[in-house]
């Protein structure tokens, strides 16, 4: 069972690493809580390099918290949790600081 969750969370990791790629050279759709809450006729003013940029470092952050859980479940190897834990609060911490910033 823990090896399918780790086999989950690494699938997981690969998809959104391949997301953020894409999201640095600014292809496709912009992931964004903003993007999708807006009206269509709005979204193209959301699409700026800065707002890729900052949706592809959400991503590439989550492709690292989820590959470590992923080995993490499947090796039981500690220290793999910790990463995990530590990526994901550098990831609070760099949300708070661009939400307060960008007021």
């Amino acid at each position: 069972m823990n090896t399918a969750i780790g086999v989950v969370f690494l699938i997981i990791s690969i998809v959104t690493f391949i997301l953020s790629i894409r999201q640095f050279l600014q292809k496709g759709n912009l992931y964004s809580v903003s993007y999708f809450a807006t009206p269509k006729e709005e979204r193209e003013e959301l699409k700026s390099p800065k707002s890729y940029h900052y949706s592809a470092w959400l991503l590439f952050h989550t492709a690292f918290i989820c590959g470590f859980l992923g080995l993490f479940f499947i090796t039981f190897y500690l220290p793999f949790a910790y990463l995990s834990a530590i990526f994901a609060f550098s990831e609070i911490l760099a949300c708070s600081i661009f939400i307060f910033t960008n007021r």
